[in-house]
């Protein structure tokens, strides 16, 4: 099915139209958010459990399929599942992830994060790193995405957001450094810039690059001022798009909707960047609210766990998810072997929001 089909009794949905991000058409506005699927090899492979997931989203029309996290580093996972992108060995697993993506022309871009304070095994405190050890870890990251282009993706997204190490290191009530990595917005990007400078140089110039960054921070009232200041320096970089995702979006109440829309449009009204907005998304009506008020693409995560056909269903006249952003998806799978209260025992496709 074509992405500018007229659909809903002969209306053109902005969301089927394409979009161009780096240097790759995509053929939607919609894009499937980095989601954490627990369904990896304990040894940090991609499993075949995985490739049926890539396979059951890229065949329902999502334009911009971003992977659940992929580590960066073999010792700091977020969790014994957490697939692994550190050595070499690992590129022939993740190009099935990239294969199986574009056998059905959607564009897919690896998301890879380092666990930080939240390592199940090694929790890593940036404030207690040395210059050295912090270098170790910029090259983990320039490292992870060279590997995942030699695994056939189209780009990598930066995972800084959710309290993992990069959201800490940008978090002027955790990162506590006095050196050039703290005390200041631009030593405290600095780390950031650095990893995107040494992507740029790694990788080709048809290799994306873009950021999940947290788009509040419950603690700083004056959040939106940093909030811009790091977006501009991203821009600056040659970041080609960033995807705004909240601290909070598991503590708001189930019937509230589009989350994060007036940061998103703070950067959209000063910064000339594409931006991607998730959080609270899960209807044609909120699809269509963000992308109308100007913002590039739309990204949904819970909503394709109970249905990653949702797009699919748009385009056959659903208005509305199942998905009642109720939350259970990050408990249930433990001891329901369950993804979500709509699915049956024992099927499996994603779990978590990351």
């Amino acid at each position: 099915m074509e992405n500018q089909n007229l659909i809903n009794g002969g209306e053109q949905e902005i969301m089927f139209t394409k979009i161009k991000i780096s240097n790759q058409e995509i053929k939607n506005r919609i894009v499937r958010s980095a989601t954490n699927d627990h369904l990896g090899n304990k040894d940090g492979t991609v499993s075949d459990k995985q490739i049926e997931l890539y396979h059951e989203l890229a065949s329902n029309n999502i334009g911009l399929i971003i992977t659940g996290h992929i580590c960066v580093s073999e010792k700091n996972r977020a969790d014994e599942t957490q697939s692994l992108v550190s050595d070499d060995k690992y590129i022939s697993g993740l190009k099935r992830i990239s294969d199986e993506v574009h056998k059905q022309q959607s564009v897919v871009y690896g998301q890879i994060s380092h666990a930080g304070i939240k390592g199940y095994l090694n929790p890593v405190d940036f404030n207690d790193l040395s210059i050295d050890e912090i270098d170790t870890i910029i090259q983990q990251f320039i490292s992870g995405a060279k590997r995942l282009e030699q695994a056939g993706f189209d780009g990598v997204q930066i995972h800084i957001a959710h309290g993992y190490f990069l959201a800490g290191v940008l978090d002027n009530t955790i990162n506590l450094r006095n050196d050039l990595y703290g005390g200041s917005d631009e030593n405290r990007i600095r780390m950031i810039s650095q990893i995107i400078q040494g992507i740029k140089i790694a990788c080709s110039d048809s290799f994306g690059v873009i950021v999940k960054i947290s788009a509040n921070n419950q603690q700083l009232s004056d959040y939106d001022t940093h909030l811009l200041y790091y977006a501009n320096t991203l821009k600056q970089l040659g970041v080609d798009a960033i995807e705004l995702s909240g601290s909070d979006f598991f503590r708001k109440d189930k019937d509230e909707t589009v989350y994060y829309l007036k940061q998103a449009l703070l950067i959209k009204e000063n910064i000339d960047i594409p931006v991607i907005l998730v959080g609270g998304i899960n209807s044609v009506e909120t699809i269509n609210e963000v992308l109308n008020k100007g913002i590039d693409m739309v990204a949904l995560a819970r909503t394709f766990i109970v249905e990653s056909d949702f797009i699919t269903k748009i385009m056959n006249g659903t208005k509305k998810s199942k998905c009642l952003h109720c939350n259970q998806c990050f408990v249930i799978f433990k001891t329901k072997f369950k993804n979500c209260v709509f699915l049956k025992e024992n099927e499996q496709l994603v779990t978590s929001f990351k």
